[in-house]
């Protein structure tokens, strides 16, 4: 596990570039309700596609453990929600 300052070190380095894609890996979905892991990915891709740090969001996952595409819901997710207020 990284330090608090390392992962900051790393943010800030980040914010000097901009990525063509980020891949986000899927979390299982058992289609009641969204974990926090499937949350906090979503979230912190959009806030760096939001922010300008990556162009495009690419959502990983399928049909692995249940009969849902991560993708698809984490996708749906990210159109739905709202970060910044």
């Amino acid at each position: 596990m990284m330090s608090k300052k390392k992962c900051k070190r790393l943010y800030e380095e980040a914010k000097t570039q901009t990525y063509d894609a980020i891949i986000v890996p899927g979390v299982p979905y058992d289609g009641n309700k969204w974990t926090r892991t499937m949350k906090g990915r979503v979230y912190w891709a959009k806030h760096l596609y939001e922010e300008g740090i990556a162009k495009n969001i690419i959502f990983s996952g399928s049909s692995v453990y249940t009969a849902y595409y991560e993708a698809e819901i984490m996708k749906d997710l990210g159109k739905k929600e709202t970060i910044h207020g």
